[in-house]
């Protein structure tokens, strides 16, 4: 072998290792970003399905037409079950207007409630993960006379009922 060659061959393997730490650093990056992804989308899927039920109840028209869905973390039977996102770690539904947070049993959510300035919104979340994180959302035409909670694991069934002008969510 010649004085030349035997001087490239080490560049090479330098810029192998170089090319093949890029490539790990930027797969690593772009298969986090997918699973952030997933995740806002299977938070904006649940805030959907909740939006969908009470806008059902509520197009019926009649005063009493209610339904009974199941908020859990798993799948289930029922008629109406509305799965609940992996990232988050509870939510509540109450009535911020009202003031009344006796039913709120997580903290975080309590803090957020006592600080809000703006008290338009009636269901709120507390989030596992940063990137994967779900606001508090206002529910169109919906009231919450007693405030309720559901924690990660726990499973739950909502009473969603047509009160005339309003839909009613309660815990049964």
């Amino acid at each position: 072998m010649k004085r030349g060659q035997l001087l490239s061959q080490p560049l090479f393997y330098v810029f192998a290792i170089i090319v093949i730490g890029m490539t790990l650093v930027f797969g690593f990056y772009m298969i986090n970003k997918l699973l952030d992804t997933g995740c806002k989308v299977e938070n904006v899927k649940f805030v959907a399905d909740i939006r969908e039920n009470v806008q059902e109840i509520y197009s019926v028209g009649f005063s009493g037409s209610s339904k009974k869905c199941l908020i859990s973390s798993r799948a289930s039977d029922s008629k109406c079950n509305i799965l609940m996102p992996s990232g988050i770690k509870g939510m509540c539904f109450v009535d911020a207007t009202k003031g009344d947070y006796s039913g709120v049993d997580i903290k975080e959510i309590r803090e957020e409630l006592e600080s809000l300035e703006y008290k338009d919104r009636n269901l709120f979340f507390v989030s596992e993960k940063e990137n994967c994180e779900l606001n508090s959302v206002k529910l169109n035409h919906v009231d919450i006379n007693e405030p309720f909670c559901i924690r990660k694991g726990e499973s739950k069934n909502i009473l969603i009922e047509n009160k005339g002008r309003n839909v009613e969510i309660k815990e049964i």
